[in-house]
C-alpha cells in the first residue's frame, strides 16, 4: 500500500511569507546603502578602478561562499541558524559605511556583505523547499523573488528621495534656479512672516554692483568640544576612523563671482591653516593632545582648501581643490580665488601689520 503524501503544516505559508518580507526590507536597505556607492567612492578620492575591485570582488566572493554553504547545509539538520547568520551579519555591517575614510574598508564591508548572503542563500532555498509541496515550489521561490526585486527597486528610490529631500532641503525652486529663492519655514512648517521682495530687488535698475565676501574666523577656544549629533559621528572621533579637516577652526573664506569660461560663476573659496599665534607658545611650539598622548608640534600643519563653483554646485558636493577633482582649469580658478583673498585680507585691514603678531602665516599663491 503506498504512503500518503506528507501533509504541509498550517504554518508552512507563513514561512514563505516571512522568507519574502526578509528579503524584501533586506534587499531594500542595501540598494538604499550601494546605490550612492559611486559618488560615495568620488568623495574619498577613489575612482572607476577601485569601484571595479570592490564589485568583482564581492560578487566572486557571493558565488564562492554558495558552494561552502550547499556542503555545511547537506551536512547539518538544523539550516534555520545559518540563514538568520547571514542576515544579522550582512546588516550589521551596513552601517559602518558611515565610518569608512577609504575604498578599502568599503571593500572589506561589502566583502562581508556579500560571503553572508552567498552563506544563508543555500540554507534558505533549502528550507524553503521543505516548507511546502512540490505542486507549490515555483509559486514559493516566484514570490520571493519577486519581493526580493521589488526591494531592489525600492531601495533606489528611497535613496533618491532621501537624497533630493537633503540637497532640497527648505529650498523652494522658482524658474530653474536651484537655491537663489528661498522660501524659508519654521520647524512646525508655517511660512515666516513677511513679504517677499526678491523680484522687485532683481528688476531694480541699475543692478547693485557685486562685491566679494570674506569671513574669517580663530576659534581655538571651543575646538572639540562640540558632540556630534549622530552616534555614528561619535563613535568614529573615537576611533578615529575619518578623514577631517586638520585646522578646522581657523579659516579665511572669500565668496565672489568671477569669470568661468565667460559667464559669471559664484564661487567659494576657503583656507583652513594652522595659525602659530594661537599656540601654546605663540610661534614656537604646541602642546596638542591626540587620545591620551600628548604631543610637541613647531612646525604648522599645511594649508587645506575648499573650492566650490556655487553656479554649477550649489549644495557643494563637489570640491574643486580635491585631487580627485582637480585639473588645469579648476587649479588656475584656485589661485584666482587664493588672489582675490590676498586681496581682500589687505583692503579690509585683517593682516596683521603692526604689533607682536608671531608667526602669522599669510595666504601664498603657488
Amino acid at each position: 500500500m503506498d504512503a500518503p503524501p506528507p501533509v504541509n503544516s498550517p504554518s508552512t505559508p507563513r514561512n514563505i511569507y516571512v522568507f519574502g518580507l526578509t528579503s524584501f526590507l533586506n534587499d531594500t536597505a542595501s540598494e538604499m546603502a550601494y546605490w550612492v556607492l559611486p559618488a560615495f567612492l568620488a568623495s574619498l578620492g577613489a575612482g572607476p578602478a577601485q569601484l571595479g575591485i570592490i564589485e568583482g570582488v564581492a560578487e566572486s566572493v557571493a558565488s564562492f561562499a554558495k558552494l561552502f554553504s550547499g556542503y555545511v547545509t547537506d551536512r547539518v539538520s538544523e539550516r534555520k541558524p545559518i540563514v538568520v547568520a547571514g542576515y544579522i551579519v550582512a546588516n550589521a555591517v551596513k552601517p559602518l559605511l558611515a565610518l569608512v575614510s577609504s575604498w578599502w574598508q568599503i571593500l572589506g564591508i561589502r566583502f562581508s556583505d556579500r560571503f553572508a548572503k552567498g552563506i544563508r542563500g543555500t540554507a534558505r532555498d533549502v528550507m524553503v523547499a521543505e516548507s511546502v509541496d512540490n505542486a507549490n515550489l515555483g509559486s514559493a521561490y516566484g514570490l520571493i523573488q519577486a519581493l526580493d526585486s521589488a526591494g531592489a527597486i525600492a531601495g533606489p528610490l528611497l535613496a533618491l528621495i532621501a537624497r533630493t529631500g537633503e540637497a532640497l532641503g527648505s529650498f523652494k525652486l522658482e524658474d530653474g534656479r536651484r537655491g537663489q529663492v528661498a522660501d524659508f519655514t519654521v520647524a512646525a512648517g508655517s511660512p515666516l512672516v513677511g513679504r517677499d521682495l526678491s523680484d522687485a530687488i532683481r528688476a531694480a535698475e541699475p543692478a547693485a554692483p557685486s562685491e566679494p565676501i570674506l569671513f574669517t574666523t580663530d576659534d581655538e577656544i571651543s575646538e572639540g568640544s562640540m558632540k556630534p549629533a549622530s552616534p555614528f559621528q561619535r563613535v568614529a572621533r573615537i576611533a578615529r576612523v575619518y578623514a577631517t579637516v586638520k585646522q578646522p577652526n581657523h579659516l579665511q573664506t572669500v565668496i565672489a563671482e568671477v569669470p568661468v569660461d565667460g559667464e559669471q560663476h559664484l564661487i567659494k573659496f576657503s583656507r583652513y591653516y594652522d595659525n602659530p599665534q594661537f599656540w601654546t607658545v605663540p610661534g614656537e611650539r604646541d602642546e596638542r593632545l591626540h587620545g591620551r598622548k600628548t604631543t610637541t608640534v613647531t612646525e604648522p600643519e599645511p594649508d587645506e582648501y575648499e573650492l566650490y563653483d556655487l553656479t554649477l554646485d550649489p549644495t557643494e558636493e563637489r570640491n574643486l581643490a580635491h585631487p580627485s577633482h582637480a585639473d588645469d582649469h579648476s587649479h588656475a580658478l584656485q589661485q584666482t580665488m587664493l588672489g582675490l583673498l590676498i586681496e581682500q585680507l589687505a583692503a579690509k585691514r585683517l593682516t596683521p601689520s603692526t604689533g607682536d603678531r608671531p608667526r602669522y602665516r599669510r595666504p601664498a599663491i603657488t
